[in-house]
């Protein structure tokens, strides 16, 4: 049962898109994909850790930095709402752009 001072489920996950949305329009897309180039060079010699704390610092309040990773290039956030949560993956593809994925579910 919903009460006034808590919001329907449905509206906490359009709550939750709408940061996956914002994480995904604000990251600055050049430092990830300088940071691939870079990692593709000097992945033999450099700690992806290095990497992961970049990465990091592009991800805005609302969520959590789970983890880099390799492959695909990119990262992983937990979006807290109210008591719910959605992980999500942004990632670069083969072409260079720029993807999200909910780990949950499975779409953008």
């Amino acid at each position: 049962m919903t009460t006034a001072t808590q919001p329907p489920v449905q509206d906490k996950i359009e709550a939750i898109k709408s940061i996956a949305t914002q994480i995904y329009r604000q990251y600055p897309i050049d430092t990830l994909g300088n940071l691939y180039g870079r990692w593709q060079d000097e992945k033999e010699f450099e700690d992806f850790a290095e990497y992961e704390k970049v990465m990091k610092k592009g991800v805005g309040e609302g969520c959590q930095f789970v983890k880099g990773t390799k492959r695909p290039f990119g990262f992983v956030v937990k979006i807290t709402h109210q008591g719910i949560w959605a992980t999500y993956q942004y990632s670069l593809n083969a072409k260079g752009e720029f993807l999200r994925k909910c780990l949950k579910c499975g779409k953008v």
